[in-house]
């Protein structure tokens, strides 16, 4: 399915159930992407905690915030475009020369905004190809056009150098000062994001504004973000009118643990907006849960639906991974269903990819599989129903 085509068919959908139709997205992309934005334009940050940008008249300010000590500023950008001079005062923090023409992408997540903002021309590196799923992408790798550049711990600082980026977008750990000494020493521009540490799936999609910064398309990410927000926030409202909410159960075991989302992340926020009964929804904390499969047992074997059991791409192939998952009324009833519709045999997963910035098309599928009555026509596409074999 054409990308034009796939959100055409979800726009009708949704114009129908909500009954305000808006202009379509990838009409919009085209319209505004005939425009070069060479001023700073200021950007309301409504729900992202990790990153603030601030205008000024020559020159741009981000900065990010560590999630893991107390949201403490963690690094300072400064974007100017080539030729300007700033003050002396700015020169202890990182610039970077805008509009980013040459960029080298760490997580399936930033190449994801760059293909929602028409930006995927500007990608010369990655860290693997097999965990990106667009296929023009993967594509541009297996023709030499996209480096491989190696994960965190294994760089290849010689590539690197070769592909001369003026941008190299890192998806930043805890202690990772070691980690990028060699990029310092070797003059790579980089920057970090911690856009899988929000918490509210607007927030995630909220980083496309911080990816735009570098490219000089904040009105485009805002204008797109405007518009995937209005849905989203129209689709929870839609779900409040079921009558009924299902018990979810997530994830599955691995090497003997069972982790399941916390009560204040993103997974759990998501069956919160689409109208489920979630039990560890009551539990603190932004991370997983570690349990053993004892205690899930215990307390969601009757839950009516599963979702996302890891790689399962079968019940059958779920039951060989243990033989007691077979118990769950869920699986009984054959009502499993995974986020891996979209992934290729490498194990690129579109949900991680494109997902992350069109959390409104994510909510319609959990809306569709829990409340199938509140969108009767819409095609799950993050989402798919697993099947015997």
């Amino acid at each position: 399915m054409t990308r034009n085509l796939f959100y055409f068919l979800f726009f009708s959908m949704l114009a129908g159930a909500c009954r305000e139709p808006e202009p379509e997205i990838q009409n919009q992309t085209h319209v505004l992407s005939q425009h070069e934005y060479s001023t700073c334009s200021p950007t309301e940050i409504r729900y992202a905690r990790g990153f603030t940008l601030d205008c000024f008249e020559k020159f741009k300010r981000l900065r990010v915030y560590s999630p893991w000590k107390n949201s403490a500023l963690m690094e300072t950008y400064v974007l100017a475009h080539r030729g300007v001079r700033l003050p002396d005062s700015l020169l202890r923090f990182t610039r970077i020369n805008t509009p980013v023409k040459r960029t080298i992408s760490m997580s399936a997540t930033h190449v994801g905004a760059l293909l929602q903002l028409g930006l995927e021309k500007h990608l010369v590196g990655v860290d693997e190809l097999d965990y990106l799923f667009d296929p023009a992408i993967v594509q541009a790798g297996k023709a030499g056009r996209i480096s491989e550049v190696g994960n965190m711990g294994h760089l290849n600082i010689e590539k690197i150098i070769m592909l001369e980026p003026d941008l190299m977008m890192l998806s930043t750990m805890e202690n990772t000062t070691s980690k990028t000494n060699a990029l310092k020493d070797a003059r790579i521009p980089f920057v970090m994001n911690v856009e899988w540490q929000e918490t509210h799936p607007l927030a995630k999609a909220e980083w496309i504004k911080y990816i735009a910064a570098f490219y000089d398309k904040e009105p485009l990410a805002d204008s797109l973000f405007r518009i995937i927000e209005q849905r989203y926030l129209k689709l929870a409202i839609l779900s409040e009118k079921a009558e009924k909410k299902p018990r979810v159960l997530m994830g599955s075991g691995f090497k003997g643990t069972w982790h399941v989302p916390a009560g204040e992340s993103f997974a759990a926020r998501f069956l919160k907006d689409a109208g489920a009964r979630y039990d560890w929804g009551d539990h603190a904390g932004t991370g997983s849960i570690p349990l053993s499969l004892e205690v899930v047992m215990e307390r969601s074997l009757h839950a009516g639906l599963w979702l996302n059991p890891s790689s399962a791409s079968s019940l059958s192939h779920l039951k060989s991974v243990d033989e007691r998952y077979g118990r769950f009324d869920a699986f009984q009833q054959k009502k499993v269903y995974n986020n891996n519709a979209r992934a290729n045999r490498a194990g690129g997963n579109d949900y991680w990819e494109s997902g992350t910035y069109r959390p409104d098309l994510i909510l319609a599928d959990l809306i569709h599989i829990m409340h199938p009555q509140l969108l009767p026509d819409h095609q799950l596409i993050y989402y798919q129903q697993l099947p015997d074999e």
